[in-house]
């Protein structure tokens, strides 16, 4: 997780959640569960207000399950030669 201080909310603090994933090997077992469960602790401790995170729209319904809830659209570039994105 990463954590920015904004200037907006008199420059408080939001956690940022990037590229969670459970080896497939190991889904079923609610390890995806307990790191955001650590995750949002960590965030908690560290004081943000809030936590973003991107997730493919097949994946909003796991993240719905741990309290995130959907706001607004992301926009992204990619430099021409990254043509994995």
């Amino acid at each position: 997780m990463l954590i920015e201080r904004k200037f907006l909310r008199s420059t408080g603090i939001c956690g940022h959640i990037e590229d969670v994933a459970v080896d497939s090997s190991y889904r079923g077992k609610h390890l995806g569960v307990r790191l955001i469960s650590v995750l949002k602790d960590i965030a908690i401790a560290k004081g943000c207000y809030k936590i973003t995170l991107d997730c493919k729209e097949s994946k909003m319904g796991f993240y719905e399950q741990n309290g995130f809830k959907g706001k607004e659209r992301q926009m992204t570039w990619y430099r021409n030669d990254d043509i994995d994105k």
